[in-house]
């Protein structure tokens, strides 16, 4: 009885072996097939940086995964993605799909989401929307009306990203408020920080139909929707 407790148990082993080896090969081939398509062009995505400048703001950064180039081994220096200050820190890091469109564009396709939500235009504009720029230029921001079918396109890229503070604040803002620059930049205000609010903690891309989970260095903790 033992002997072929023993055998089962070896066949086992040696199943859960296979499964695992064949699963580590699809990993790998869908890596492959994942990078292949990003070195083709076929797969565009951005590095979305956030930071906490100080005590001040908490800044972030968007730009091309192609602006990093790929190094010849793991003890490479690397490139900067962000330009740091004394007191600043990286806080988070995530993967945005690519999306190419102007600032009239992206500030048109925000004005006809809010309007179809119901909510309130802000006057302030939006992150990466309200910079100055000059007459004339590629980033000045022109009067726009999006077709029907250019909102759709865009709709279907769009992302959501969650900003929590330490205090216990959050916020959901669309992903086309970050515009894409390139890397090395100081970045553009992502949240407020202010005595309410507290330090940025972390940003990432969420779904609508996401849970997230926050908790405290006291050991409590809250699981709600996004």
């Amino acid at each position: 009885m033992g002997q072929f407790i023993e055998q089962g148990f070896l066949l086992f082993l040696e199943h859960a072996r296979r499964l695992r080896y064949e699963g580590h090969r699809r990993l790998d081939q869908h890596r492959r097939e994942h990078l292949a398509l990003l070195h083709q062009g076929a797969l565009q995505l951005d590095l979305f940086l956030a930071l906490l400048r100080g005590l001040l703001t908490g800044q972030c950064i968007r730009f091309p995964v192609t602006d990093v180039r790929v190094f010849k081994g793991r003890d490479s220096m690397g490139v900067r993605g962000i330009n740091l200050g004394a007191e600043d820190t990286v806080i988070s890091l995530a993967i945005l799909r690519h999306v190419e469109a102007s600032p009239a564009e992206r500030e048109a396709y925000l004005k006809m989401r809010r309007a179809i939500a119901g909510e309130a235009v802000e006057e302030t504009g939006a992150p990466g929307l309200d910079e100055t720029v000059e007459e004339g230029s590629e980033e000045a921001i022109a009067p726009a009306q999006l077709p029907q079918d250019r909102y759709v396109e865009m709709s279907l890229g769009e992302q959501v990203i969650l900003c929590v503070s330490s205090n216990g604040y959050g916020k959901r803002t669309s992903s086309y408020e970050y515009r894409i620059t390139g890397r090395g930049g100081k970045g553009i205000t992502a949240m407020t920080v202010n005595r309410r609010n507290g330090p940025l903690v972390a940003a990432l891309p969420v779904e609508h139909g996401d849970e997230i989970m926050l908790v405290t260095n006291g050991g409590q903790l809250i699981r709600c929707p996004v």
